[in-house]
């Protein structure tokens, strides 16, 4: 406990974010498969919504990482993973949005 309070604002800043990606990832886990079992073909948007959430999560934790380590590598993959990840399930839900069926 009390290395956490000889911690810098950057680091637990970091620590903070790490764990918020970390909660993040397990609950839109959870919530993905809850609309999976319910087998529901408009349900398809909410599953890649949580996708989009579990992914963005994931960028949010190895950015927090990037920042609490000094890895300039690991800060730009997960720039370039999470701008990436957020375009290409924004596409995928406009595309289900206002698809026909």
């Amino acid at each position: 406990m009390s290395a956490l309070l000889e911690l810098g604002s950057k680091e637990l800043t970091a620590l903070l974010f790490v764990a918020l990606g970390v909660f993040l990832i397990f609950y839109d886990l959870r919530a993905i498969l809850r609309e999976l079992n319910a087998n529901k073909p408009e349900n398809s948007a909410l599953i890649v919504k949580g996708i989009r959430v579990f992914t963005t999560s994931l960028a949010i934790a190895l950015l927090s990482f990037a920042i609490l380590y000094n890895n300039d590598t690991l800060l730009l993959f997960g720039l370039i993973f999470g701008i990436e990840e957020l375009y290409e399930t924004t596409l995928v839900i406009t595309a289900l949005k206002y698809s026909n069926s």
